[in-house]
């Protein structure tokens, strides 16, 4: 028996064998000229097929960036110069993806940097589609690499992996993110991990602890099948109870709402025992769009969810775009520091051409369906809140505090917002001046920074004492190490995935 360490990515426990992945690529395609051209359509249709589905599941955000990159000109006219130089397919898609992958790499802002992974995860995904090549992986495998890529998690799971361990990778990567909201358990940075298991050997998983167990002992195996029984065990009981309110044992309620980006999750969050939307991520809805939605499709949209979890509210988010989410059809110039640029409601403001039909939209929307609200993205300052209340009218607006700005002036915020959702991923990073999915800093993005929860608690407080309702959207509304503080700070809802809401529910009402 061996012990690995690595560090926790996706909790959870997983008994298996292992199977490890094979990097690179063989046989590389051959064709040349116009005949490469047509096959590299052909390809990246049938690419966008795959992220059209994928992106209507857990962490659509994910592969809504994956598709931007597909459809960005400037990438594909690398490929073409290399093509119209004498080189074959493969040879220009490799090139250009090594290009890409060391220029993102040599950028110093770390959110450019994690883009790395994404490029090599398309490019990878073109050369399989274009090679016809299918792994063979054996069903309920621990899949281990020297990177799993959030393509990977996807596609494998025909195969039903039971865990995934990997050398490299971050806590918050896409594919640690992807690997949470699909409950799959996931150590990374294991280094070494794929020179010294070898194919068919067994392992345990740790996904709490951050370990891998090879080829345990008998007592070890029933150590991790008796921790197995009793996780399996709670969330049937979790489940079972996800439509009770949480109540916790002295009597506390605290309302459990979802994150969704689309309509089928908001079905999905209801089946869950949502108690509302507590963001409706909107940007989504432009994946499959060359231009922004009118008014007409914006009401459908949200008459629909209002009428779905009437009377309970509903927070439609403005357009969260920009940084790392630019949308092709808006044509933004390029930025040094796109994370402190043009993004959220600096945008919106700047582009009222995309905001106003989408505010007209959630206007006419209350009117006939009053739970209702809208939610304001990268808040900094207030006049950009008033502004928006100007044109409201009589609509109920929310802000979400991810900017330390706004959680120092949270006085005012209560004075000119009827809610507040503090949204933890954006607000730590940009306390910390660490990006959450950066290779080289993202060990150093820790949501137990005591900075960090000062900012928390003088939110909760400001927005108690002004009786205004403030809860938590963000990763740490979902931990469980982090749920009991919350709560003891006062946060009166969480807003999660749908599929986390059973087990927080059930996590709530276990509180003193």
């Amino acid at each position: 028996m061996r012990k690995l360490k690595g560090l926790p990515a996706s909790p959870g426990y997983a008994i298996g064998e292992a199977f490890i992945l094979k990097s690179g690529v063989v046989h590389l395609p051959q064709e040349k000229g116009d005949k490469a051209r047509q096959q590299i359509q052909w390809a990246k249709r049938r690419l966008k097929e795959e992220l059209e589905k994928e992106k209507e599941g857990e962490e659509g955000e994910i592969f809504f960036a994956h598709m931007l990159l597909l459809e960005d000109p400037e990438i594909w006219e690398r490929v073409d110069a290399k093509l119209s130089e004498g080189a074959t397919l493969g040879e220009a898609l490799e090139s250009t993806k090594q290009e890409l992958v060391d220029l993102f790499n040599s950028l110093e802002d770390e959110r450019f940097r994690s883009r790395a992974d994404d490029i090599k995860d398309i490019f990878n995904r073109l050369l399989e589609i274009l090679m016809g090549r299918d792994r063979d992986i054996p069903q309920g495998a621990i899949i281990v690499g020297e990177e799993i890529l959030p393509s990977h998690i996807v596609s494998y799971e025909k195969w039903r992996p039971r865990a995934y361990i990997s050398e490299g990778g971050s806590t918050f990567a896409h594919s640690s993110i992807i690997a949470r909201a699909k409950g799959i358990p996931m150590v990374i940075a294991c280094k070494g991990i794929t020179n010294i298991l070898r194919n068919g050997e067994r392992l345990i998983v740790d996904g709490v602890r951050g370990d891998v167990i090879v080829n345990p002992s008998e007592k070890v195996l029933a150590l991790y099948e008796e921790r197995m029984r009793l996780a399996k065990e709670e969330e049937e009981e979790a489940f079972s109870k996800r439509h009770l309110q949480a109540i916790t044992r002295s009597g506390l309620r605290v309302k459990v709402f979802a994150n969704v980006g689309n309509l089928e999750e908001v079905e999905e969050a209801r089946e869950m025992g949502a108690e509302g939307i507590g963001i409706f991520r909107t940007e989504f809805l432009l994946l499959e769009e060359d231009k922004a939605l009118n008014k007409e499709e914006h009401l459908r949209i949200y008459e629909e969810t209002a009428k779905i979890f009437y009377p309970l509210p509903v927070h439609i988010r403005l357009y969260d775009i920009g940084a790392d989410k630019p949308i092709p059809f808006l044509d933004l110039p390029p930025e040094p520091n796109p994370a402190l640029g043009l993004r959220g409601i600096r945008l919106l403001l700047e582009k009222r051409e995309i905001l106003l039909p989408q505010l007209m939209a959630v206007k006419e929307a209350h009117k006939k369906y009053p739970n209702i609200s809208l939610i304001l993205p990268m808040v900094s300052f207030p006049w950009e809140v008033e502004e928006i209340r100007r044109l409201a009218g009589d609509l109920p607006v929310g802000v979400m505090i991810e900017t330390p700005a706004s959680a120092l002036i949270v006085s005012k915020m209560t004075q000119i917002a009827d809610f507040l959702s503090i949204g933890t991923n954006d607000l730590l990073q940009y306390t910390l001046a660490v990006d959450r999915a950066g290779k080289d800093v993202g060990k150093l993005y820790d949501p137990s920074h005591p900075a960090l929860w000062k900012l928390i608690g003088m939110v909760l407080r400001g927005a108690n004492r002004k009786g205004k309702e403030a809860g938590i959207c963000g990763e740490i509304a979902g931990e469980r190490e982090f749920i009991p503080r919350l709560v003891n700070m006062g946060a009166r809802h969480l807003s999660v995935s749908p599929r986390f809401i059973p087990l927080v529910k059930h996590l709530i009402r276990s509180l003193p």
